[in-house]
């Protein structure tokens, strides 16, 4: 009997067709693709198998996968396919590889038969070897970017200020304190990063005014006032043409808007300013209060945050306020100062007080240190060649008493070496005598920062 065995060959012949598209399909791709056994043996595998592997397809083929893919005995700890086989469910990793020396991203899913037993797992391995590379060497051109702005950040900052002594530091001042004021209201990572450069750059639009009207001692103009008012307005028509990732130029527009709209440029009220500038509002007027200028004495601390209270919820934001309280510590706002010199010593007590702190003066050291002893303080300043116990000896014990507290270090005559000394028994800055008053300002502020922040983090 003869049968028409037309149509069987013309089926026998499509599906050879679509084998064989599907075999070139596969084997175009270039992530590794295998079927893999219940005991791990490679049962199908394309032609980006034996490229990696470097091996004849047929001699990978029934080859342990765990053999010629991680080069061990057994399958690693994070083989995707035994977590595929023991739960049936899809699964992926990713690991270096030594026995390729690349990178892999593995994947594996598992085959049912009709039962729900796993019959084989099918393995894509994807090589990311490059791409993590890219990823690596971008992030560190990105952290030289991020330095190189920050650079010119705080050159633009101190351009500002170098017009006028008496403000010279205020816009870092500004900035670490928002900075600590931020992460007491919870603020972190990308957002304190964008806080600390719009704190920076705040004042920049004072640039265009004259120092004379900054500095007036006396009752300004309607006309000097207006030029004042105009700096928020200045500094957001220049930052809005930088592309920063964060919403500097309206923060620097707000910053001196209150939460009643009372203030300007804008007259924005309440939640419509920006929580940075709020921030900003509160630390640039503690700054201005507590630092001294030719118009004015400084406001003792104590009187500059009572100052923000009153104003809590009205004008500054009562979050805000209650940040700067638990930053500041204002119960305990001390420092002992050490030198043998009684002249000098009471010309830096005189110049601390300005600043609103408590100063205890000591001409011996084992006193100063007796005393730390029983009350320790947040800052200490010692001279160097002090008798008897010398500044170096006395920073070290006094770290070891009160590891938070901040020692600053002073000297007329120094090497090298007494710096490095003194750094490393735990000084947190040097300066030379006679002391430049506004770098001991700066210094004392940066101490100061740095004691609030530690307290704070405990």
């Amino acid at each position: 009997m003869i049968r028409d065995t037309t149509e069987r060959e013309a089926m026998i012949r499509a599906l050879k067709l679509a084998s064989e598209e599907w075999r070139r399909s596969f084997d175009a791709l270039d992530d590794v693709i295998m079927l893999i056994s219940p005991d791990f043996k490679i049962k199908r595998a394309n032609m980006a198998a034996a490229r990696l592997l470097g091996m004849d397809i047929h001699a990978i083929i029934d080859s342990q996968c765990h053999t010629v893919v991680h080069g061990t005995n057994a399958p690693p700890p994070y083989c995707p396919i035994l977590k595929a086989q023991s739960l049936g469910i899809y699964s992926k990793a990713e690991a270096f590889e030594p026995h390729l020396d690349r990178i892999f991203n593995f994947s594996a899913a598992p085959i049912k038969d009709d039962t729900g037993r796993i019959r084989h797992c099918v393995e894509v391995i994807s090589d990311v070897t490059d791409a993590r590379k890219n990823a690596r060497e971008s992030i560190r051109l990105s952290k030289n970017l991020a330095e190189s702005f920050k650079g010119i950040t705080e050159a633009l900052s101190g351009l500002v200020e170098s017009r006028d002594p008496y403000t010279a530091g205020h816009s870092q001042h500004v900035a670490e304190l928002a900075v600590q004021i931020g992460k007491d209201m919870g603020l972190d990572g990308d957002d304190l990063e964008g806080l600390h450069v719009a704190a920076l750059l705040h004042d920049i639009g004072k640039a265009i005014i004259p120092a004379a009207i900054l500095n007036k001692p006396g009752k300004l103009s309607e006309y000097e006032w207006g030029m004042i008012k105009q700096h928020p307005i200045t500094a957001y028509d220049t930052l809005k043409r930088i592309p920063f990732p964060w919403p500097v130029a309206d923060v620097v527009h707000q910053h001196h808007e209150k939460l009643d709209g009372s203030g300007y440029p804008l007259g924005l009220s309440g939640k419509n300013i920006h929580l940075w500038a709020r921030i900003i509002s509160a630390a640039d007027l503690f700054d201005a209060m507590t630092s001294h200028r030719p118009y004015r004495p400084r406001m003792p601390r104590d009187k500059a945050m009572e100052e923000l209270t009153r104003g809590m919820g009205v004008t500054y934001d009562e979050d805000v306020v209650h940040a700067i309280q638990n930053v500041l510590k204002l119960d305990d706002m001390r420092i002992f100062v050490v030198d043998y010199d009684n002249l000098v010593l009471q010309g830096i007590m005189d110049e601390i007080k300005i600043e609103g702190i408590e100063p205890s003066g000591f001409t011996d050291s084992q006193t100063a240190l007796q005393a730390f002893s029983d009350n320790p303080a947040p800052l200490v300043m010692t001279e160097l060649t002090m008798p008897g116990i010398d500044g170096v000896t006395l920073t070290r014990k006094i770290k070891e008493l009160n590891p938070p507290t901040e020692v600053i270090v002073t000297a007329s005559h120094y090497s090298k070496s007494d710096t490095l000394r003194a750094l490393r028994a735990g000084a947190s800055d040097f300066i030379e005598k006679p002391i430049d008053i506004v770098m001991f300002r700066k210094s004392l502020h940066r101490a100061l920062n740095r004691y609030a922040a530690k307290i704070t983090a405990t």
